[in-house]
């Protein structure tokens, strides 16, 4: 049974450091989804046969590349890339980098490169979309590399080694048995996808990845798949917007949603660059990842509350809360 899951929640800041007379930031989109239809009367068991469900065991993978959309009809820039992490650890991106591959016959461009920290919990996605583009859902980072119906993109650790690479139509030889290309505004998404995450990988893009109509891109706020016996959930609340060189508060939530009590839990927030903590409670720890806040034990249940105050640069920018989550020691 699965005692702790990682969880980066709901971005409910979008800190936007902008100017009053910007233009507001759009509201995204929810999904659209077709209809469900209604389920046949379940047919009783036989007498006496044993009906406790059986539980599938979680996934223990690593990284992967699990969602990816590279055009709609009428617009070439429709574009987005979803990262999942198929174990149950936290991972750390700052380092790691992605990569796209048009052809053999030409160097991979860089698509992202994470410069600062950033976490990925476990059974949690990630989500890049191109710059200027809405997709429907809060993008964690974005780029400007154009993506085409043929390709492959490849994501390396901070070592520079390949963790996963995806290819798709008529891909470079690096990505063996590469996917369908995406057409007609459909996503390729690897299985078995939905609520049972993104982990199948058997190094097969044909067989790992489908082809849907109902693009589902996840951002890090995104509830963990598959949920397992529930999840150390972190909230975090601020202003929408502030007027540079001010100082404003930051509300972290932490709601223990597992079936036990937790111990000895670690929050980690990156601080996103040109913000200043200006005070730093006892059991806060300012480290070159972030801040780390300690909770000693948090009852089944329970919640837990942390204010930090922050101050703006004295320029106008953009800027966002991401990549937060809770751990425990053992997983």
């Amino acid at each position: 049974m699965r005692k702790t899951i990682y969880l980066i929640t709901l971005i409910t800041l979008l800190a936007a450091l902008a100017a009053c007379t910007g233009s507001a930031t759009p509201t995204p989109a929810p999904p659209t989804a077709e209809a469900i239809p209604t389920a046949a009367p379940p047919v009783p068991p036989p007498a006496g046969e044993d009906t406790t469900p059986v539980t599938s065991p979680l996934p223990n993978g690593g990284l992967l590349i699990s969602e990816l959309m590279v055009g709609v009809p009428g617009n070439n820039n429709y574009e987005y890339i979803e990262l999942y992490n198929a174990g149950p650890l936290a991972v750390e991106l700052e380092g790691w980098s992605l990569w796209y591959l048009l052809a053999d016959n030409q160097e991979a461009q860089l698509v992202y490169e994470w410069s600062a920290p950033a976490g990925l919990a476990g059974y949690g996605h990630y989500l890049l979309a191109r710059e200027g583009e809405d997709v429907g859902t809060l993008a964690d980072v974005l780029f400007s590399t154009p993506l085409a119906a043929k390709g492959a993109l490849i994501l390396r650790d901070a070592a520079g080694e390949d963790v996963d690479v995806v290819g798709w139509g008529s891909a470079p030889a690096i990505a063996t048995n590469p996917a369908l290309a995406p057409d007609d505004g459909r996503a390729l998404e690897r299985q078995p996808g939905g609520p049972e995450g993104n982990w199948q990988d058997n190094d097969n893009d044909a067989a790992d990845f489908a082809l849907t109509k109902q693009p589902n891109p996840q951002n890090s706020g995104a509830l963990p798949t598959p949920a397992g016996d529930g999840s150390l959930v972190v909230l975090l609340d601020a202003p929408a917007e502030m007027t540079p060189g001010t100082a404003f508060d930051v509300l972290l939530v932490v709601e223990n949603q597992l079936e036990a009590d937790a111990e000895a839990i670690t929050v980690l927030l990156p601080v996103p660059a040109g913000l200043e903590l200006l005070n730093a409670p006892a059991e806060v720890t300012v480290t070159g990842s972030g801040i780390e806040w300690t909770i000693d034990s948090l009852i089944s249940g329970d919640l837990a509350e942390l204010s930090l105050t922050f101050q703006t640069p004295w320029t106008y920018t953009t800027t966002r809360f991401g990549g937060y989550y809770a751990a425990t020691p053992d997983g």
